[in-house]
């Protein structure tokens, strides 16, 4: 799929209102595990600190996204949309707000019956993915191909 000159603009809106991608250590992790869950994960290698996950149910292929913000969301009731966007586009998913009381955190949590070929596109195009949750947003690497490429098997889509 080919970007389009309006698409690439609306990326370029959309990434130039997040922070700079993170770093310091952060990376994408390749969580898939034998039984064939698709898990992929950004973090920090080796500890709880985490700002993106996406698990796909290896029986119902249903695939859960959560968003840990590093700042505290808006006020707001327990309904958000969480947005990502990348040069592949751009998709709106309703969320829940979730407090987890173990990391004294609130996170932003969607899911949705499968990874359909939209966030495929999504998370294999471009160097940038832009993650927002009314109004409170990140700007992450796209994880590259060998770290992506087991996920999206494990969750029977190849991008």
């Amino acid at each position: 799929m080919r970007s389009s000159p309006l698409a690439a603009a609306v990326v370029a809106i959309a990434l130039s209102a997040v922070p700079a991608i993170a770093q310091n250590g952060l990376t994408w992790i390749d969580g898939t595990t034998a039984e064939g869950g698709g898990v992929l994960i950004y973090g920090l290698p080796e500890s709880d600190y985490v700002i993106l996950s996406l698990r796909c149910d290896p029986t119902t292929l249903a695939l859960s996204i959560a968003f840990i913000p590093d700042e505290d969301l808006p006020p707001a009731m327990s309904g958000v949309t969480l947005t990502l966007t990348s040069e592949g586009g751009k998709v709106a998913l309703p969320a829940e707000r979730v407090y987890l009381e173990m990391l004294d955190a609130e996170i932003v949590e969607a899911t949705i019956e499968q990874l359909d070929p939209a966030l495929v596109e999504i998370f294999t195009t471009g160097q940038a993915l832009a993650v927002n949750a009314d109004g409170t947003a990140m700007l992450l690497p796209i994880p590259d191909e060998a770290i992506r490429t087991p996920f999206l098997t494990a969750c029977a889509v190849m991008g």
